[in-house]
């Protein structure tokens, strides 16, 4: 490697001048701008003030809980498959990999909310007049046209699933309803969860429900069969009191009835002891849900911070001066053919 040379030397002497220099004007030049940077300064602290004054206070209702996961069931077998029509009764597959949690923000979910009613002041309000009022969209839900409910509904329910509501997983599952008013916010929060939660447990246990419900009717049914069988051969007995030993067809109908009892009275102790155990495999598949602390007043509100938006609208105000007077120097160079 040769020697480094003079030339060169004085060649980065030069252009690292040259740069001071270039900055050095740049400074002088924004220093005789200061009025203009000044009032877009002043400019941008009082759209700062004027936007964070008008951010409204927002109060967050929070709920935890936990969730127990009921044991999936078992398959039926024998005569409770046969008669419930259905191998399983389970719902093992519902609600893997944190789906619950997802239900919260679910359209199905916000628009059952939106249309339940809760107490205030001793009377019953829909939660979506009072989110209507609210949000200054209207004074109730009947009043908006027919024609526009569905487009509104869909807007409602996106700026819920986005702004509102909050769902944080862990060992507790919280959710968090954050509105520009305390008692809808309570409210609102109290009924999503009461509403997803029963809809969790009924999707659960539904298909164990169902087939609880067959073998019910099943069982009912067998009974009544059994009770005519009794009285058939009950009657079937008394019609030849004293029937002559030596005319055995005259025993034929009481012993076809008895054999119709004994079946019958098989079939439905079957069905009664399947009933049971479902009704065991229900109460282990059924989840529980426990609720740690519920929303309480007075909600913990986010109060926009002022100063921090003056700060930050005059920052963004000189920084935005700044970069348009430099652009305007540099463009008026090359326009001049002259160096910055």
């Amino acid at each position: 490697m040769g020697p480094v040379k003079n030339e060169d030397l004085r060649h980065d002497e030069v252009s690292l001048k040259q740069i001071i220099l270039k900055v050095q004007k740049c400074f002088k030049y924004l220093l005789s701008k200061w009025y203009i940077i000044l009032a877009v300064v002043v400019a941008g602290c009082i759209a700062g003030y004027l936007y964070s004054s008008k951010k409204k206070v927002l109060y967050t209702a929070v709920c935890t809980f936990v969730v127990e996961g009921g044991q999936p069931s078992q398959q039926l077998t024998g005569i409770a498959a046969l008669l419930s029509g259905s191998a399983t009764s389970g719902g093992e597959g519902l609600f893997q990999g944190g789906t619950l949690l997802s239900l919260y923000t679910t359209r199905l979910m916000i628009e059952k909310t939106l249309f339940s009613q809760v107490v205030l002041n001793n009377r019953k309000v829909l939660l979506m007049d009072w989110y209507l009022k609210i949000n200054n969209e209207g004074e109730s839900w009947s009043k908006v046209p027919k024609k526009e409910r569905a487009g509104k509904i869909s807007g409602i329910i996106s700026k819920i699933a986005t702004d509102y509501v909050t769902v944080e997983p862990g060992n507790f599952v919280t959710v968090k309803v954050k509105t520009p008013d305390e008692l809808f916010s309570k409210h609102f929060n109290e009924k999503l969860i009461e509403t997803v939660n029963r809809f969790y447990v009924q999707t659960k246990t539904k298909k164990s429900l169902t087939a609880l419900r067959i073998l019910e009717r099943q069982a009912d049914s067998l009974r009544r069969i059994m009770t005519i069988s009794m009285t058939g051969a009950a009657v079937a007995v008394d019609a030849y009191p004293n029937a002559n030993p030596a005319r055995r067809v005259l025993g034929v109908p009481a012993q076809k009835r008895a054999v119709d009892v004994q079946a019958t009275t098989s079939l439905y102790s079957g069905v009664v002891a399947s009933l049971e155990s479902t009704k065991m495999e229900l109460r282990k598949e059924t989840p529980l849900i426990q609720i740690i602390d519920r929303p309480a007043l007075p909600l913990s509100k986010n109060v926009p911070d002022i100063k921090r938006g003056i700060a930050m609208g005059g920052i963004a105000g000189g920084a935005a001066a700044v970069f348009l007077l430099l652009l305007q120097l540099f463009y008026s160079k090359i326009m001049s053919d002259e160096s910055v």
